[in-house]
């Protein structure tokens, strides 16, 4: 895997200017896939073959602070129907 890991790191660099190892480029669809989805760290667990969802949370889910369930909280009530 570090052959592979060079390879991926030297055609970044080269094509891009920026040196991109594998597990980096792992992160940047985990966290670009929460960004769009971010109740859905089943699918990046199962993606990036963690052995269970806890693991994925720990990685990904650091960055999930008040702030952003507060947010997620006030757009769920603001989307139920409203009562009579």
């Amino acid at each position: 895997m570090l052959g592979l890991g060079r390879i991926v790191a030297g055609h970044t660099l080269r094509y891009t200017g920026k040196c991109l190892h594998p597990h980096l480029i792992r992160d940047i669809v985990a966290v670009t896939w929460l960004d769009r989805h971010p109740d859905d760290y089943l699918t990046i667990c199962k993606l990036l073959w963690h052995q269970d969802v806890l693991a994925t949370l720990q990685v990904y889910g650091r960055d999930f602070e008040e702030s952003h369930a507060v947010c997620r909280m006030e757009a769920w009530l603001k989307s139920r129907p409203k009562q009579r």
